[in-house]
């Protein structure tokens, strides 16, 4: 992850971490900056970091200081075969798609 912070994410990644004893990496980017970016920013962000958590075997959740809830997920279902993965963004036209998840292999 630090590499990858480096190349990719060094103005909008504040820090990182891994909560002992789960699956999920937390990234927590620089508010400002984020909603600055545009969705298709963002999906290149979620989904570079998200798939070097999940080579590792971890999935990802984006976080601003100020929420309460992630502003974006990559998350993988470790139980099927091929593996099955999702990007969620949360939009900020008001309107969440972390009801719809977005499917890739």
């Amino acid at each position: 992850m630090w590499l990858t912070q480096d190349f990719f994410g060094s103005q909008i990644l504040h820090t990182w971490f891994v909560d002992s004893g789960d699956s999920w990496v937390i990234l927590v980017v620089n508010q400002l900056i984020w909603q600055e970016r545009e969705y298709i920013d963002h999906y290149k962000f979620v989904n570079h970091f998200g798939s070097v958590a999940r080579q590792y075997g971890y999935n990802l959740q984006i976080c601003q200081p100020s929420q309460k809830k992630p502003v974006a997920a990559y998350f993988c279902d470790w139980e099927t075969a091929p593996l099955n993965c999702h990007i969620e963004i949360d939009s900020r036209f008001g309107q969440s798609l972390f009801s719809l998840p977005k499917k890739f292999q």
